[in-house]
């Protein structure tokens, strides 16, 4: 399951390397037998004069192969895993021993290369290079050292291809140290093999995870990779073959391989640094747009939230007259015909304003752009006020508070929709009787007959919190995010478990949207009006909304 959440993760499929290194490492061993028995030297050594693969050599492969088949294709069954692993090992030690011992059981022998017999051991370099490959089957079975598995197989696999390398260089002190003292070509093709099957076993996790996938950086990690084996082969083959055709001397091959060495590999990495700083470049710029679409994600559900929050809000406002009308008609009022046709009136209005609402509900295009759609037209400031009055006078009387209004006598014309403001009228109505203390009074404050004054004996707050109480429903342009709540100021100290958007002080101070909603309307165009809250004295607070006179056109 782990594997498969990484492929996903990492985009690398599941290699075949590991099946394909079994399969090869049984072949080569199946054909050394077969060189043994039918005598075919090219089956043993490749070439004769060349150390022989022998037998023994054969058979610690394909127990190693057999290991590292368990291991791939039944990662479970740990117990069998190790049990090749620890067999490989614990022949290896056994040669070894006769090595140290400077003599084998028969019918062994000790190898001697270039005289190998189908009864000879391995050479001290072959048991020493299976006793590491065994160590990393063993390790990588546990999974508990996979990274230290995956090194020593690397290890194994650089030695292996230097004792390549040796065959290449037979007259020098390579090729004594290493092919000289009975390593094989097939040996040496099967430790490089099963090597290769160790590191591939786990190729997303350990050392092989910085190289394998289709990240920018794995793909990197594999192109220099191949230049770090390609480069100094290559130019080391170069220089060797210029010194041969007497191009240079001897004493010039190692300056010049140095400097070859030095201007290619300065090339290589010049290039790779111009890829990683084009990867640099596309992942900002990824991460910036991807920032910018979140943003703009958020300013889309803020705009929604603020829209629904507002309609949330005005749904209880009509149903606090139709709830009144519905007691008094449960309790045997409306006994005359005035009185149920009042009653019938003020459920007629409130259910008509509560079928705009739900038709504002159903405006997709109004909810995904914020805005609220009016109908803007002359008409008397007293009527928005009486039927705000008519909304709010429920939780009045239920709070035990005194409402005194003071209208002018004459009408007052003003340009707006009637509906809006008898929401924003409405709310600031509710507000300041839901949060003023019992049996205090709410009064119209006199002055300019444009500007409605509302003051109550409510708490008071700073201007400074109350510009941030209720950021949820702050006004909001075309394109333009909400703010939130400055967390510089020092007074905004966010409750522990609370989001940082001014909820935690709303609820600590009981604040709504009253003021701040009727300011939603009005950046909407509900009206021309201004609204506002000032500090009255001795503490009441007083809500303001002034409208732009209209002169009405005599016919």
């Amino acid at each position: 399951m782990d594997e498969r959440k990484d492929e996903r993760a990492t985009g690398v499929p599941r290699v075949i390397v590991p099946p394909v290194v079994v399969v090869l490492c049984a072949l080569i061993g199946l054909a050394n037998l077969a060189g043994w028995i039918s005598g075919a030297r090219i089956l043993v050594s490749i070439a004769s004069g060349l150390p022989a693969m022998v037998p023994a050599t054969t058979i610690l492969a394909l127990l190693a192969a057999a290991g590292l088949w368990v291991h791939w294709r039944w990662p479970k069954r740990t117990g069998l895993a190790r049990f090749f692993p620890a067999l490989v090992i614990a022949l290896c030690v056994a040669i070894g021993i006769c090595y140290v011992a400077g003599a084998a059981p028969g019918p062994f022998r000790l190898a001697q290369s270039g005289h190998e017999f189908p009864a000879s051991l391995p050479s001290p370099v072959t048991a020493f290079m299976f006793f590491l490959l065994g160590s990393a089957l063993l390790l990588s079975a546990t999974r508990t050292r996979l990274m230290v598995a995956q090194g020593i197989a690397l290890a194994v696999c650089m030695l292996a291809v230097l004792n390549l390398g040796g065959y290449l260089f037979r007259d020098t002190v390579l090729f004594q140290l290493l092919p000289g003292r009975g390593t094989s070509i097939p040996t040496t093709a099967q430790a490089i093999l099963l090597a290769l099957g160790i590191l591939f076993a786990h190729p997303r996790r350990g050392l092989m995870a910085a190289v394998t996938g289709n990240l920018p950086g794995a793909a990197i990690s594999r192109r220099l990779l191949v230049s770090a084996f390609v480069v100094p082969v290559a130019a080391g083959t170069i220089a060797v073959i210029a010194a041969d055709h007497g191009l240079h001397d001897t004493e010039t091959t190692l300056p010049l391989f140095v400097w070859t060495m030095i201007v290619l590999f300065l090339l290589i990495m010049w290039r790779f640094a111009l890829r990683l700083s084009s990867a640099d470049v596309a992942r900002f710029n990824a991460e910036r747009e991807l920032q910018g679409a979140l943003r703009d994600l958020r300013a889309e559900q803020d705009r929604k939230d603020i829209f629904l929050a507002t309609l949330a809000h005005e749904l209880r406002n009509p149903l606090a007259p139709i709830t009144a009308a519905a007691e008094v008609l449960r309790h045997g009022g409306g006994q005359t015909m005035e009185d149920r046709q009042r009653i019938g009136g003020i459920v007629a209005a409130q259910a008509g304003n509560l079928v705009d609402i739900v038709n504002d509900l159903l405006d997709i295009e109004r909810l995904s752009s914020g805005r609220i759609a009016l109908d803007r037209h002359m008409l008397d400031l007293r009527t928005p006020v009486a039927g705000a009055l008519e909304q709010a006078q429920p939780l009045i009387a239920r709070k035990e508070h005194a409402c005194r209004v003071d209208l002018p006598p004459e009408p007052v014309y003003i340009c707006g929709d009637v509906k809006r403001l008898v929401q924003i009228l409405s709310n600031l109505l509710n507000n300041s009787a839901k949060y003023t203390p019992p049996r205090r009074d709410h009064r119209r404050a006199p002055g300019n007959p444009r500007r409605l004054g509302l003051r109550d004996g409510g708490r008071q707050w700073h201007r400074h919190r109350r510009r941030h109480a209720c950021p949820r429903v702050r006004p909001l342009l075309p394109g333009r995010a909400d703010a939130r709540p400055d967390r510089r100021r020092p007074w905004y100290r966010p409750v522990a478990g609370q989001a940082p958007d001014g909820t935690a002080w709303r609820q600590r101070h009981g604040g709504q949207p009253g003021p701040r909603q009727g300011q939603q309307l009005h950046r909407h165009s509900a009206a021309d009006a201004a609204i506002g809250a000032v500090r009255g004295r001795r503490g009441h607070r007083r809500d303001t909304v002034e409208m732009k006179r209209c002169i009405p056109v005599s016919a």
